[in-house]
């Protein structure tokens, strides 16, 4: 009976221990990439209608770089560096690259979550109270997100003007380097 008990003890034991660890390699379902994105907007948007000493994406790309994929985050600190450096003209983006906007709102919300293995998309939606703009008909933004260690922004598309924010950055880039 001892036997049998510490198997089945051992059993257990082990199968916790497996899926805490596939806890942190694996996605654990669109909630989890809805939760993520959602956490990270309630926390992004008070920033965007606070007076920083430059646009709030850098604010986030500093205190917040996990959240970013690395080549999404190394485009935005190019283009922020490079914004920087330039006094009185605008080299870098103009516009607030997450939620596709020059002028962002205090509340987004996220809707119309879709995922696929390792890879999730959400939609970005104006959702202020405060807001005085026109009801949206379609988002601001359509956040991909990609699981490694964790959900991270890949990518943000723009429905309106058919556009993504890495090409946008890396035609930035481009232009920047023309003599």
């Amino acid at each position: 009976m001892c036997v049998r008990s510490f198997r089945i003890f051992v059993f257990f034991t082990i199968l916790t221990v497996s899926a805490t660890a596939q806890d942190r390699s694996t996605p654990q379902g669109i909630h989890s990439c809805i939760r993520f994105a959602a956490e990270f907007f309630r926390w992004y948007a008070p920033l965007t209608q606070m007076s920083l000493d430059g646009p709030a994406f850098r604010v986030a790309i500093e205190e917040k770089p996990a959240a970013f994929a690395p080549e999404l985050l190394r485009a935005l600190q190019i283009d922020s560096q490079a914004q920087a450096k330039a006094k009185g003209e605008i080299v870098g983006i103009d516009f607030d690259p997450f939620v596709g906007s020059q002028d962002p709102t205090d509340h987004y919300a996220i809707r119309n979550a879709a995922e696929r293995g390792r890879t999730c998309t959400v939609e970005v939606w104006r959702d202020s109270t405060h807001d005085n703009a026109a009801t949206p008909q379609h988002p601001d933004a359509i956040a991909e997100l990609g699981f490694s260690a964790g959900w991270q922004f890949t990518d943000f598309k723009y429905p309106d003007v058919n556009a993504d924010l890495i090409q946008t950055l890396a035609s930035l880039q481009k232009q920047r380097e023309k003599p």
